[in-house]
């Protein structure tokens, strides 16, 4: 599953990519980009299948769990922090972000 490179995904006005095709500010394509992201603590109650990532910008990005697993099982995390490129992925109506992997990119 994903959202393949030449299909836009949706952005709010603070620059986080929104987990839904709501409210929309601004479609961007999905290209990979490198960052250094925090996670944060989850709000409120009931269960997620996701957890949310935070830059230095203070943008957010939404993880789904099967991802961060395949984070936890293939990069470091250090005190909730890790640094790494990234891609959108679309699983149904929702995104989130996905590490890519080194095979995924020759950037360095």
């Amino acid at each position: 599953m994903g959202a393949p490179r030449d299909m836009p995904v949706p952005f709010g006005r603070d620059g986080s990519l929104l987990r839904t095709a709501e409210n929309v500010y601004e479609w961007h394509p999905n290209e990979p980009f490198r960052r250094t992201l925090t996670l944060r603590p989850r709000k409120g109650g009931g269960s997620r299948a996701y957890v949310t990532w935070e830059d230095a910008a203070g943008c957010r990005f939404p993880m789904f769990t099967i991802d961060l697993i395949d984070l936890l099982s293939h990069s470091t995390v250090s005190r909730g922090v890790t640094v790494g490129w990234w891609t959108i992925t679309k699983r149904g109506s929702a995104y989130g972000i996905c590490r890519l992997r080194v095979d995924d990119t020759t950037r360095s």
